[in-house]
């Protein structure tokens, strides 16, 4: 009986890896036009020169966008040769951007 309790345990706290992540954001979820949002928002930070938005600003602004683009599966051709861009050996927190075009992977791109 204690084996089989813990092995239900195990069973309801495994990782179900893009469904479980995709219950930690629900807002982006209920978005109306993911695609546009996202379009608009990478074209924004792409067009602002070094004086337009400081770095950190710039890492939230990829943040949202790959996680839009991870949640629902969008593509988005412009973004992965903008996150090249940010990782090369002299950029600051270049794990962060790793982490980013992780996030915006999934089984279309």
């Amino acid at each position: 009986l204690k084996q089989q309790q813990k092995r239900e345990s195990d069973l309801d706290n495994t990782d179900h890896g893009v469904e479980a992540s995709r219950k930690l954001y629900p807002a982006i979820e209920l978005l109306r036009d993911p695609q546009g949002l996202s379009e608009s928002v990478l074209k924004r930070i792409q067009t602002t020169g070094a004086n337009g938005f400081r770095f950190e600003h710039k890492l939230l602004a990829m943040n949202f966008v790959t996680r839009l683009v991870g949640n629902h599966e969008l593509l988005l051709l412009n973004l992965y040769p903008f996150l090249r861009r940010y990782m090369g050996g002299h950029q600051r927190d270049v794990t962060q951007v790793l982490a980013y075009a992780v996030q915006a992977g999934h089984d279309m791109v």
